[in-house]
């Protein structure tokens, strides 16, 4: 059973409020007036507008700029300070979600069950593989409730097995100092959209695996019929997997990365699929050597993690989309993408405005698609809405 804590309280500058009654996940200390008590790392603290109201609780953390994460709103009714009762519930709620959605399913199992912010606990994520749960933990709130949430999480989803994976950089930014490198060697075999793949849950990015481009992969294959495609960072060969069961003539997947690569055609070869060739090759060198592709599925790494980075990122980005473009003659697709949060619609479409005009070619704006629906978003947390794709016809 949980000890009670007896909350400090956060009170927020005058006009700074609404966020958080909105649902705004995350006080920076810029925003708060002043804070009674002596609240250590972790604890439990109430957050009250300037008129001394109670908009809900939260974790306090004085190493952070973000010095309050905003757990659970007054308006809830949810116990006070109930760590485990809340990740609890917030769990059942992702759940019935993930449900409506159709997930689990005999074609896909495996997928995002718990997504942060966008479902209201901040910092916290957690992708399913079967019977196998992955934690991948950002913030030291869930560093220090750790036990709480494996058995909230034990109780309502019975995982066979629990992989606890630390996101280095947002802890360090949190002020956790002792970073674990995870040592799982679980693999596990998962479908997705009846495509199976390989998972080491103790390597590669994320958690293992990108489910975000789940719905993506699904118009790729619905548009590969018939056409050359070139997959460039590929990474577990997602993309060129779903065009060749699309029925494309001809599939080229690309990734500087060996083990990527080594991966990837160990998902093909799973999958029965021979017909895709596998290229460890830089990106840039590897489309300006393409010849014949008539669909290019591009699909870079995060080049800006903040929006400090993003006077390297866009010239990165297009130079490599006039990379793209330039295989392409008339009637030909990109599919290029960004899951970079600071890289704005406007922004990446005004990148590719100038990246189709230094390849001298015409393109217009087909599509513009997101994360998959188990990445869902809190309309009072824009700064979520991280993945953004880009389909455009060439002319």
């Amino acid at each position: 059973m949980e000890t009670q804590l007896s909350a400090a309280r956060v009170s927020i500058r005058k006009g700074k409020a609404k966020p958080f009654w909105y649902g705004h996940p995350l006080v920076f200390s810029g925003a708060i007036q002043k804070v009674d008590g002596s609240p250590e790392a972790g604890e439990c603290v109430d957050v009250l507008d300037q008129n001394g109201n109670r908009i809900g609780w939260g974790v306090f953390n004085p190493h952070s700029d973000y010095r309050v994460r905003l757990l659970c709103l007054a308006e809830e009714n949810a116990p006070d300070y109930a760590i485990q009762d809340l990740v609890k519930r917030r769990l059942e709620e992702a759940v019935l979600v993930r449900r409506s959605l159709g997930l689990p399913s005999d074609e896909t199992n495996a997928y995002r069950l718990f997504n942060s912010e966008g479902d209201r606990l901040s910092g916290l994520t957690i992708d399913c593989f079967g019977d196998v749960l992955v934690v991948a933990s950002s913030a030291l709130w869930v560093e220090k409730y750790r036990a709480e949430i494996e058995a909230a999480m034990r109780d309502v989803i019975k995982p066979r097995v629990i992989v606890w994976r630390q996101v280095n950089a947002p802890l360090r930014q949190d002020g956790v100092s002792e970073i674990i490198q995870t040592i799982s060697e679980e693999t596990v075999t998962v479908r997705e959209l009846g495509v199976n793949y390989q998972v080491a849950l103790g390597a590669g990015q994320k958690t293992g695996f990108y489910f975000d481009q789940r719905e993506n992969r699904a118009l790729i294959r619905s548009l590969a019929h018939g056409r050359s495609v070139l997959d460039v960072c590929c990474y577990t060969g997602g993309f060129a997997l779903n065009a060749a069961r699309g029925g494309a003539t001809n599939v080229v997947a690309v990734d500087s990365s060996a083990p990527a690569i080594e991966n990837a055609k160990a998902n093909a070869a799973l999958n029965g699929i021979e017909d895709v060739e596998f290229i460890c090759a830089d990106a840039i060198e590897a489309m300006q050597g393409a010849e014949g592709a008539n669909l290019v599925v591009l699909d870079p790494p995060k080049l800006a993690r903040t929006e400090r980075d993003l006077h390297r990122a866009i010239p990165y980005y297009r130079e490599l989309n006039k990379a793209a473009l330039e295989c392409l003659g008339t009637g030909g697709l990109l599919f290029t993408c960004s899951c970079s949060a600071a890289v704005s619609v406007d922004l990446f479409l005004e990148m590719l405005r100038d990246a189709a005009h230094d390849a001298h070619r015409r393109i217009s704006l087909l599509k513009i698609t997101r994360a998959a629906a188990d990445h869902p978003l809190v309309p009072a947390f824009p700064e979520g809405d991280y993945l953004k794709c880009f389909l455009v016809a060439v002319a």
